[in-house]
């Protein structure tokens, strides 16, 4: 039991670190609802344990640094230009439950931060747990999406409900500025991937 509360809750910590997935959840559900920032939590959640997989089994020194750093931060700046550029309007991509999901699976494994900060949290915390090999390749990766999933559906569920009261201008200005938000980090991830 206290693997699946210590996986529950580094999923959950490490998810409620506000970053660029976040903010397409927070849009997805303030302008069309709570399927498509429910697909963003699914997304995210998969690639959690993915991650926290490949963290538990030390996969995650194989998986390449400044290249990913590079692409995901290109990714990053096409989702946040693309959003300034529809000025926040219905037609961004992440209108359904399934363009939510894919778009944050892409996103979420060209993240380099998400990589680094699983295998900063697995060697940081994992040894203090005291599990077994087997457990950290099976409950604890579980736990994570779990936790994770936490988080995100708790943040679906505040956006779509913001969403509703909400005028459109306003939502279109909250689209803008995280557009902005998103496209600046992928440049700061640019950056760092060709330093």
């Amino acid at each position: 039991m206290d693997t699946v509360l210590a996986g529950f809750a580094l999923g959950f910590a490490v998810a409620a670190g506000f970053g660029p997935i976040s903010v397409l959840a927070l849009t997805s559900g303030l302008h069309h609802g709570f399927a498509p920032a429910l697909g963003v939590a699914v997304g995210v959640a998969f690639v959690d344990g993915l991650y926290a997989l490949l963290a538990g089994l030390g996969l995650a020194a194989l998986l390449p640094g400044d290249e990913l750093q590079v692409v995901g931060g290109v990714a990053l700046v096409v989702i946040g230009l693309g959003m300034i550029r529809l000025a926040g309007g219905d037609a961004i991509a992440l209108s359904t439950f399934r363009r939510g999901l894919g778009v944050s699976v892409a996103a979420t494994l060209a993240n380099p931060l998400t990589i680094v900060s699983w295998a900063a949290a697995f060697t940081a915390v994992v040894p203090e747990l005291g599990v077994s090999r087997t457990e950290t390749a099976t409950v604890l990766p579980l736990s994570v999406s779990l936790g994770t999933l936490t988080w995100f559906t708790i943040l679906a569920t505040a956006a779509t409900l913001l969403g509703r009261r909400l005028r459109p201008r306003v939502l279109r200005g909250a689209s803008v500025v995280a557009g902005v938000l998103i496209a600046a980090f992928g440049v700061f991830v640019i950056t760092r991937g060709l330093t």
